[in-house]
């Protein structure tokens, strides 16, 4: 049976100087966060670790996310180390509340241009602004449509700062003494909208952290349907702040949601076709055009055939466009055999290196018998659920054949905790459980666990978090 050969290494020295032969734009590398709160996100920031949690993933996977903060303006900026700058972007009117949100981004008054200029002319990448939604509460279907309407009008003035990413954090959900049903619920539509297809698809550089569900007892929870859930809520009659436990229980998420909106915006390209016309026993031209490109460094054309199931790179790099709009692109393959069916492989490369993969598409028909392979024979591993977890969690992936399998679990400091005896895996899905014990029968501490699936000779991997 013939081997499937694919080898791809793209050394970071390499990626840095094609970068400098494309002229790609180095801004498009998203290290630099910047979190825009008032005292939820700082007791998040502080109780729940994230600025640890950040720097442990840097240290294992050698990236360099860098976390900066600014509270109150009384607070200003803080540095990736947790230390106080002394200086502040002066935030218009200290708030950041709807109204005050949508008067940075989508007005031009002296004020907001000055704070949008700063941390821009600062270098921060990524821009996440915490929502407060307290004073006012969402009080009546018109507040909630204002909302809707203001968050609308920022849309395409984000667009335009394309060389950035934003987050939009929904507001945390208010304790029972500060709110009731009908206000809740309203508060629950907005988080929902916030992170739903309507508001967000065709937005590459905009996502949303939804902390509100995170926090909040479930839409149907009774009287307190929606509001801050009673574990999470602290003993003080004071404002409605999560306690220290919601903190360090969300902490790792948002440091996890920053780390992997980055890594998905990694390789980010929208292809609308990728086509294949034959000229005889000539040659074979391949088209394939792209709604938009950002961060790219360049594509590669990737070929098969019956007579040879290698997969074997056809293509020098091909520099991309690198925009916004419509691009188009042709290579033409002149080494061909007319009597020959072969299958093409587009890769887009980002310039850090990482890849994505487009097709196969064939110039004939290929019957299942055939001795073709696929350029990615993975597994397909569905998500941990649930995620986090207390009490057990499910693994599940599925096999095209039948390839030995092992699934291991690591803790964040790269300590194989646990696995599973490897055996054969079968045509399909296949499941593992966890209950969040050690070899020793021991429960895990709370944290980031890595699972590793080993099917056959691929490997992926997977995220958890173990809630004790």
């Amino acid at each position: 049976m013939l081997k499937r050969i694919l080898i791809i290494t793209l050394f970071l020295a390499n990626v840095i100087l094609l970068c400098g032969q494309f002229q790609i734009d180095q801004t498009y590398i998203l290290n630099n966060y910047i979190l825009i709160h008032h005292t939820v996100g700082k007791n998040i920031l502080d109780q729940g670790g994230v600025r640890n949690y950040i720097n442990q993933y840097n240290q294992m996977h050698g990236s360099n996310f860098e976390l900066w903060d600014h509270g109150y303006n009384s607070e200003g900026l803080t540095n990736p180390e947790g230390i106080n700058t002394n200086t502040n972007y002066q935030i218009p009117y200290d708030s950041i509340d709807p109204w005050a949100i949508h008067y940075l981004w989508a007005t031009t008054y002296p004020d907001a241009n000055y704070c949008r200029d700063e941390m821009i002319a600062d270098h921060h990448e990524v821009i996440a602004i915490m929502i407060d939604c307290s004073n006012p509460v969402i009080d009546s279907d018109e507040r909630l449509e204002q909302y809707k309407a203001w968050f609308l009008e920022m849309r395409p003035i984000l667009a335009d700062y394309s060389e950035h990413n934003y987050i939009i954090i929904t507001a945390p959900p208010l304790k029972p003494e500060a709110t009731n049903a009908e206000d809740a619920h309203r508060a629950r539509l907005f988080a929902n909208w916030l992170k739903s297809d309507e508001y967000l698809e065709g937005y590459f550089n905009l996502s949303c952290f939804d902390l509100f569900d995170l926090l909040a007892t479930a839409d149907s929870s009774g009287n307190e349907s929606n509001m801050l859930k009673p574990e999470y809520r602290r003993e003080d009659q004071g404002e409605s702040l999560p306690n220290e436990t919601a903190n360090q229980d969300i902490g790792p998420l948002m440091a996890q949601f920053f780390i992997d909106h980055c890594e998905t915006k990694k390789v980010n390209v929208q292809l609308d076709n990728f086509t294949i016309e034959t000229s005889g026993n000539q040659y074979n031209t391949i088209q394939f055009a792209t709604r938009y490109e950002v961060c790219l460094m360049a594509y590669r054309i990737y070929r098969n055939s019956l007579q040879d199931s290698t997969i074997q790179c056809i293509s020098d790099l091909i520099p991309c466009n690198n925009v916004l709009i419509e691009s188009f692109y042709t290579y033409i393959d002149h080494d061909v055999d007319s009597s020959q069916v072969y299958r093409y492989w587009l890769e887009a490369i980002n310039i850090t290196g990482y890849q994505r993969y487009f097709g196969p598409i064939s110039n004939g028909e290929i019957s299942n018998s055939d001795n073709v392979v696929s350029i990615d024979k993975s597994p397909i591993v569905l998500p941990p659920y649930p995620n986090p977890f207390r009490n057990y969690n499910q693994l599940s992936f599925e096999l095209e054949k039948r390839v030995s399998v092992k699934v291991e679990i690591y803790n964040i400091k790269g300590q194989k905790v646990q696995s599973f005896s490897q055996r054969e895996g079968v045509i399909g899905k296949n499941y593992f459980q966890w209950d969040g014990r050690d070899f020793d029968g021991k429960h895990c501490s709370s944290g980031l666990y890595f699972y590793k699936i080993q099917a056959g000779k691929s490997i992926e991997t997977r995220k958890v978090l173990y809630l004790k």
